[in-house]
């Protein structure tokens, strides 16, 4: 099974930081929330920092 999160490179004029999102059942799910919800909801939880890019990538699930 593979899910999906993204991963938002946000900067300010003093640092960058990395955050992330929930997770998603496919790769679709994922951009169409960061594109319906996700922008606006960095822009309102990080109001300094603008984001720099962003991308939606997937992880395998792994027996341990």
């Amino acid at each position: 099974m593979t899910i999906w999160a993204a991963f938002f490179l946000i900067c300010s004029l003093e640092e960058c930081l990395a955050v992330g999102s929930p997770l998603f059942q496919s790769q679709e799910v994922c951009e169409q929330a960061v594109q319906s919800q996700g922008v606006f909801m960095i822009g309102a939880r990080w109001p300094k920092y603008k984001i720099v890019e962003w991308k939606c990538v997937a992880f395998n699930k792994k027996e341990v």
